[in-house]
């Protein structure tokens, strides 16, 4: 005699994980034994057992990769930023990532299936999401100084918004054993510089600022506010925007008394 019970997918991934026997009905009176290894034969979706469904687990996974995440994967990805940025990525495990998210680990595997691909995720979205942020609040009608300044402001409002996650994607830029994910992310790098270095040169033709070396420029401006995240402190008064602000003024007016 088997007791028939509703479970949620983190009560079926627990007990498949520590090795207590499932069982579902496949019909006609029949039931088949679940595996984490194999799905059994009769599992809604897959016709031929185990190859289908590891299958059908690539192709999810090809979606997921291209698919805005959900909003549980957007609150685990969201605390392992925050683990990751306090921790380092080799002091934190599986599990520390699991108990902040308040889920078992069989669970996280479901949706990750380890922690380099966390990682590696946290790091691509938070760059990814940067730049579409600031561009988005890129003023089309403004003069180029003011979208210089709209650029500084925006990238820091995002860095506000996503402390945690800048800093875990800052970490991962230079320390991503992976060639190929880091090269993708110094070409987004670049793209992004690029565009800066567009309104600088914008801003010299217009005559709002004096004729400068735009790459160096460009890379001034930069630095002041990546390394923001090195010594802002928030419950200090002054906002990453109102730095941001004050970055501006000192970059685009310097720091000489006017007629001297």
């Amino acid at each position: 005699m088997r007791l028939m019970v509703k479970l949620c997918d983190d009560c079926v991934m627990s007990c498949l994980s520590a090795g207590y026997p499932l069982y579902c009905l496949v019909g006609n009176g029949y039931y088949a034994l679940v595996s984490l290894v194999r799905r059994p034969i009769g599992w809604p979706g897959n016709r031929s057992g185990g190859g289908m469904a590891l299958a059908t687990r690539k192709k999810s996974k090809a979606r997921e990769a291209t698919a805005e995440p959900s909003e549980r994967v957007q609150h685990i990805m969201s605390e392992a930023s925050r683990i990751f940025a306090s921790k380092g990525y080799d002091g934190t495990s599986m599990r520390d990532i699991a108990d902040a998210c308040g889920i078992s680990k069989a669970l996280l595997y479901h949706h990750f299936e380890s922690k380099d691909e966390i990682y590696a995720k946290v790091a691509a979205l938070s760059t990814r999401d940067l730049y579409s942020f600031v561009d988005s609040r890129i003023p089309q009608s403004g003069s180029p100084s003011e979208k210089i300044r709209a650029f500084m402001l925006a990238t820091a409002d995002y860095f506000h918004r996503h402390r945690w996650a800048w800093i875990a994607s800052t970490t991962a830029f230079w320390s991503d054993p992976d060639t190929r994910r880091q090269q993708h992310r110094i070409t987004r790098r670049d793209r992004f510089e690029k565009q800066l270095r567009t309104y600088i040169q914008e801003a010299i033709d217009a005559g709002e600022i004096r004729p400068v070396d735009v790459a160096m420029a460009g890379r001034l401006i930069l630095s002041s506010l990546n390394w923001m995240h090195r010594w802002y402190d928030p419950d200090k008064p002054m906002t990453p925007q109102h730095i941001a602000s004050v970055y501006f003024d000192m970059i685009l007016n310097g720091l000489s008394v006017n007629g001297r």
